[in-house]
């Protein structure tokens, strides 16, 4: 609705519409931001003695709602980006595996010798 009010306004550009528009102007206000915000502005407007449209009051009010979305959108993209730094430094990297380690396992599995294979099959390494 406020695109096609935004059209009929533009596609007049001689004639001034704001006695018909005021009214739908006000009413599109009301409904995104509230009926407090609404008199707020009113009131604001009053204390600086100053003319207003409804249309001018909406179109500044909205930018400021999507000034302040994209500043909210900003820190909470730097908190992500924090926090994932945060976690890759404390990530435990391992470059080598140690070979004692290994050998210990494989041991452990074997009973205490460990078979290596060859051409042949398995081979005890250790004859007895």
């Amino acid at each position: 609705m406020v695109e096609q009010l935004r059209c009929v306004e533009k596609s007049t550009r001689g004639r001034d519409l704001s006695p018909v528009t005021d009214k739908l102007w006000r009413n599109f206000y009301v409904e995104e931001f509230g009926a407090s915000r609404a008199d707020q502005a009113v009131e604001n407007t009053k204390k600086s003695n100053a003319a207003f449209k409804w249309k001018e009051l909406y179109e500044t009010k909205l930018e400021e709602v999507n000034k302040k979305e994209k500043k909210a959108a900003e820190r909470l993209k730097s908190r992500y980006q924090m926090e994932a730094a945060r976690k890759q430094s404390r990530r435990v990297v391992c470059t080598e595996a140690e070979e004692g380690r290994e050998r210990d396992y494989q041991s452990a599995r074997s009973g205490g010798f460990s078979l290596r294979p060859s051409s042949e099959g398995f081979i005890d390494p250790s004859p007895c």
